[in-house]
């Protein structure tokens, strides 16, 4: 199985949308975060009916995997650095909601 660090993640994103024209003049920002947003919906319907968090695993995997895809594109067109700013939430949250004691 095959790791990508998050800016390998985010080069072969922009690689595979620029390869296809799907860059922010033809595909504009908004439309994007529509699509993720339809993608996420899609997810909240293979777990929606699922009894004790038990769908079927590949269809889970596969519309995670779009709103990944998506949120990337977004982040890619807006120049943003993903590592950066899921470490800045990462950090604000674990101030905000600090861990019980032992449960670390």
């Amino acid at each position: 199985m095959r790791f990508l660090t998050i800016p390998e993640l985010q080069k072969s994103v922009l690689e595979f949308y620029v390869s296809r024209g799907w860059t922010r003049e033809r595909v504009p920002l908004r439309s994007r975060i529509l699509h993720l947003l339809e993608e996420a919906g899609e997810l909240a319907g293979v777990v929606k009916y699922a009894e004790h968090n038990e769908f079927a695993s590949a269809d889970f995997e596969a519309e995670l995997a779009d709103v990944v895809l998506l949120a990337v594109a977004c982040a890619n067109e807006q120049g943003v650095d993903l590592g950066e700013i899921v470490w800045r939430k990462l950090r604000n949250n674990k101030r905000k909601y600090p861990a019980a004691r032992g449960a670390e």
